[in-house]
């Protein structure tokens, strides 16, 4: 109630909460009423449904000539606005054109669907290829909808059928019957190719005679990168990619080849997918059907919890512990946890605890994608030369690139990063010197396939352990440039640049769609409590850490000597840090200060923000 968090609608299903010793929850119950629009259920908040005049489709040509060749330009006209109005499009993007590329009658179920590719360019971005499937919903049968009518509705129909033109992903009937088709394997010919739901074997038939998708509850919600995820009950979990392009997307591809591993249990299970087949190209990937892992929310929120509970007992423990937090500690110094007083020991072990297990399904991850030698696809390629110094250029350009733009961009930061960037710019001759150790002969090892996105908002905290999720990598690159082996060091260095991430977002207060920490810290208090966010960072880290290269060291996947490992995960460090300010700078420059303040650490710094609070 006071931290104003929305939970899930109360169903007759069973609410899994937990509670520590002690501990409680104060809700106040909101009253709805009626909601034609299906908002609880979907579990969006009220923000995302804007007040909007829909625009009316004039004329009364029926709306299968409408989706005809030639006959797109009114649709066309309407789309740039409902695509950032249902963030399909990011909100702050300046879109140049909408095109209709491919249209497409299909039968879902006993409802009509037009399945539509747009090709959307916005301004200082790449052209980018959507899929939206379209349907026609009667208003008076708005019940049907999952998320708010101004939200799921495109245009309004008159004439010759009055209706509600949506996204048929919102519509209940239409969500409960593409489960239906994915599960038999059904396929739908369409003008150049086929749309084809196919099963993976083994899995859909797992349960017990056909599967009663009529009585499961079906919400939708947006996962990462404005795809859209579909849950069925507890039952199965579809993930539907908004933004395609040619090519098998890893999250199915990583996916299946996991579920085919039957001594593997450490991440979703993927039960069959929809893939649009063009007789002359690549197949494009629309989604993947997941089997439902029972959770309790993902690793960042349950971190963000676990670190709300840390600095009150710090706040607690303070005249316990009067000589402050312990010294900084390196990701490789052996000896942190002999020089620590007791009372710190006892109050990061829990956290240490759950970042040693991290670690090991971390390592137990890249053990498995790297078995299957035979698959060229999945085979240990060298760490080698031509790798190296591919990966010493891409540092290279991102750093002039990102130094620039620091520069660029330094009058419309807020004061605090302001004094961060010009940190970073200084350092800007250092940065590249540091990097040109990715050259050296002695950072070998191998590159596998990896995560590529791995972070702790990409894991589902179970309540006992972590299982990894969504395989689809960074998809602001082209499903090639994901598909590229990299050391799984570079995996780590995400986890670890999340480990920073969600320690400073809850000692300032951020707040991102992920989530934010459940309780507030004063600012006035945030300078005394910085030095314990700095030490459980690095003793948390460093366990992760640890734990990971331990398990790992012997599989020929990390350079022969730790020493060699510790420098590689170091420069990866780096680079993942000044590529998250890259992103900040475009996406949301209120975050931007998080990896600005990690970099200048990084760079053996004291961020110059806290300098000036001390």
């Amino acid at each position: 109630m006071l931290g104003r968090t929305p939970f899930p609608q109360i169903t007759d299903q069973p609410y899994l909460l937990t509670l520590g010793p002690h501990g409680f929850i104060w809700f106040s119950l909101a009253d709805g009423g009626a909601d034609p629009a299906g908002r609880r259920s979907a579990g969006i908040s009220a923000i995302d449904a804007p007040e909007v005049d829909l625009p009316v489709l004039q004329g009364k040509a029926p709306l299968a000539r409408r989706f005809l060749p030639g006959q797109w330009d009114e649709i066309e006209a309407i789309l740039p606005e409902y695509l950032l109005r249902s963030r399909l499009v990011d909100r702050r993007a300046q879109i140049s054109s909408v095109v209709i590329v491919h249209a497409a009658p299909i039968r879902v179920g006993q409802t009509d669907v037009w399945f539509l590719l747009i090709r959307v360019e916005v301004r200082d971005s790449m052209t980018e290829t959507l899929s939206l499937g379209l349907t026609l919903l009667p208003e008076q049968n708005t019940d049907e909808l999952l998320v708010p009518w101004q939200v799921a509705a495109l245009a309004r129909v008159v004439d010759p059928q009055p209706g509600l033109l949506c996204d048929a992903l919102a519509v209940r009937t239409c969500c409960r019957d593409l489960l239906r088709g994915t599960l038999s394997g059904r396929s739908r010919r369409v003008e150049d190719g086929d749309l084809e739901a196919t099963p993976l074997a083994g899995q859909a038939t797992e349960t017990d005679g056909p599967v009663d998708t009529a009585g499961l509850s079906v919400s939708l919600r947006r996962s990462e990168r404005n795809n859209r995820a579909i849950v069925y009950g507890e039952s199965y979990v579809f993930k539907v990619f908004r933004r395609i392009e040619e090519g098998v997307n890893p999250d199915l591809e990583i996916g299946r080849y996991l579920t085919e591993q039957t001594d593997y249990h450490g991440a979703a299970t993927v039960v069959g997918s929809i893939d649009y087949r063009r007789r002359d190209g690549e197949p494009f990937t629309l989604g993947v059907l997941h089997r439902y892992i029972a959770n309790q929310g993902t690793a960042w929120r349950y971190m963000l919890d676990q670190l709300s509970q840390y600095f009150e007992r710090v706040a607690a423990l303070s005249r316990e512990l009067p000589s402050g937090p312990p010294r900084p500690v390196s990701l490789q110094d052996p000896a942190a946890d002999n020089e620590v007083p007791g009372t710190w020991r006892e109050l990061i072990s829990g956290y240490l605890d759950t970042a040693r297990l991290l670690g090991l399904r971390t390592a137990e991850l890249h053990q498995v994608l790297a078995a299957n030698r035979p698959d060229p696809a999945f085979a240990p390629e060298p760490f080698g030369k031509l790798y190296q110094r591919s990966l010493y250029q891409s540092m290279r350009n991102l750093t002039g690139r990102l130094c620039n733009r620091l520069g660029r961009q330094r009058p419309g930061l807020p004061e605090s990063a302001r004094q961060l960037a010009d940190q970073i710019i200084g350092q800007r001759d250092a940065v590249l010197q540091r990097f040109q150790g990715i050259l050296d002969p002695s950072l070998n090892g191998q590159r596998i396939r990896c995560h590529g996105d791995y972070h702790l908002a990409q894991l589902l905290y179970t309540g006992k352990d972590f299982v990894i999720i969504d395989f689809e990598g960074d998809n602001t690159r082209t499903i090639g440039e994901r598909r590229v082996k990299q050391s799984p060091l570079r995996d780590v260095a995400s986890m670890v640049r999340s480990f920073d991430s969600a320690v400073q977002s809850a000692l300032f207060g951020m707040t991102d769609d992920r989530g934010r920490s459940p309780g507030m810290i004063r600012p006035e208090d945030q300078p005394s409590l910085e030095p314990w966010a700095h030490a459980w960072y690095d003793h948390v880290a460093r366990q992760f850490v640890q734990t990971y290269i331990q398990t790992v060291q012997h599989t020929g996947l990390l350079p022969r000597t730790e020493a060699a490992s510790y420098t590689l995960l170091e420069l990866l460090l780096l680079d993942k840090a000044f590529a998250q300010i890259d992103a900040a700078l475009s996406e949301r420059q209120d975050w931007v200060r998080i990896p600005l303040r990690g970099a200048v650490r990084l760079l053996g710094q004291t961020p110059a923000d806290q300098a000036r609070r001390a």
